[in-house]
């Protein structure tokens, strides 16, 4: 697969199905694609579903002294914890010759167009019923109180927020349970085919 996008961003509500598609995604393209070399910082504990190499988990001092010396690109905070994406990381990520994949929340998806440009990132948008996403958020063994106070949060998550951010997107709908998120991958892996050089 020859293509100038370097990153896929999934966005989405807990409960949408983000993580498992990512692991499908890497599933379907293991030459092609692989979750983002960077990392995103977090201070907040791993999550069962947490897609392994996704975060790297840091205490809050060490976080802050990162943002005190300018290393991310963006930080975002969610309740108790932040976010942040370093700079350097993204830049290096550029010049690989895969797809980096990565879940961000909105605002981040529009932070990474200014910086590589619309041409290289490709992004996606998880929806499913917001019952759908309680339901599945309480049959995690772990933090599905906080999750499911960070669903109510992110209501507003929508393709007209997506729009409104000025982020060219790819809705998914990620209701279907069997077998999970097969349309979702469908239309992921037609996104990527349409964008070959």
């Amino acid at each position: 697969m020859q293509t100038e996008v370097r990153f896929l961003t999934i966005t989405g509500r807990p409960g949408s199905g983000k993580s498992y598609l990512i692991k499908r995604i890497l599933d379907a393209l293991p030459d092609h694609a692989e979750i983002f070399a960077g990392k995103s910082y977090t201070t907040r504990e791993p999550r069962d579903d947490d897609v392994p190499g996704e975060y790297a988990y840091v205490v809050p001092a060490a976080f802050r002294n990162m943002e005190v010396r300018g290393e991310f690109s963006w930080v975002f905070k969610h309740g108790h914890y932040k976010v942040g994406t370093r700079g350097f990381d993204i830049h290096a990520a550029l010049k690989q010759n895969v797809i980096s994949v990565m879940t961000l929340v909105p605002e981040a998806a529009a932070e990474l167009i200014e910086i590589v440009g619309e041409n290289r990132i490709v992004s996606f948008l998880c929806e499913a019923p917001e019952e759908q996403c309680a339901e599945r958020l309480r049959r995690r063994s772990t933090g599905a109180e906080k999750a499911l106070a960070r669903l109510v949060s992110t209501r507003h998550w929508t393709r007209e927020h997506m729009a409104d951010l000025y982020i060219p997107h790819v809705y998914l709908d990620t209701s279907d349970e069997v077998p999970p998120a097969e349309s979702a991958l469908r239309l992921v892996l037609e996104t990527l085919r349409s964008r070959e050089k």
